[in-house]
């Protein structure tokens, strides 16, 4: 198994998670607008203590179907609000194929510290380690194609859409459609040097 070990960025901290972060994941999953795109509804701080027992089962990934979710912690103040908690989000990584090395990756922040290029700093360093510590290939995101600011992660991380997928899931007792991003390897680690190696940057 390739266990998960934390990682620092320019502002970040991404560590695995703990039984103690229940309320500061809650601070965000109770939100209806971060929800909005997601396949659940939001938790009671009991849902999300239970949620988050389940996580805390998975600390690196090995097998096809496993999951592993990592939180994003912030580094130092940077002018964000005084409510903002430490915790302020999480990047999910879902290991789909071994033999084809293919993963998705998937993210949640708090509204509070959005539009300070958090997601795309956190994200493009979890898809680096996913390409170096996992072998893989391809890395895609599924998103709903009215989550604009989702959108604009994907393409900061040098993603482009590979697909729309037209009305495929029943989302929230309506049909959804999906649009799905994709990079390789080799197209991540162009994208990284002609950056000089910056992580994401600006936006969401």
């Amino acid at each position: 198994m390739t266990t998960f070990a934390p990682i620092e960025t320019a502002r970040l901290r991404l560590r695995p998670l703990r039984e103690s972060d229940a309320r500061d994941i809650h601070s965000y999953q109770r939100l209806p607008e971060v929800v909005e795109y997601m396949f659940w509804e939001v938790r009671t701080l009991e849902e999300t203590r239970e949620h988050l027992a389940r996580r805390l089962l998975t600390t690196g990934l090995e097998n096809d179907g496993d999951v592993l979710v990592v939180g994003v912690e912030l580094g130092g103040a940077d002018g964000i609000p005084a409510q903002a908690p430490r915790l302020i989000g999480e990047i999910t990584v879902f290991l789909h194929s071994v033999a084809n090395g293919q993963a998705e990756i998937g993210w949640a922040f708090h509204p509070d510290v959005q539009g300070r290029g958090y997601a795309s700093e956190a994200a493009g360093r979890m898809l680096d380690w996913a390409f170096a510590e996992l072998d893989i290939h391809r890395v895609e995101a599924h998103l709903d194609p009215r989550n604009t600011a989702s959108a604009a992660v994907c393409r900061r991380l040098g993603m482009q859409q590979d697909a729309l997928l037209r009305e495929n899931l029943l989302f929230k007792g309506a049909w959804a459609d999906t649009a799905i991003y994709g990079v390789l390897r080799d197209e991540r680690a162009a994208f990284v040097a002609d950056r000089g190696g910056a992580d994401g940057g600006g936006g969401a």
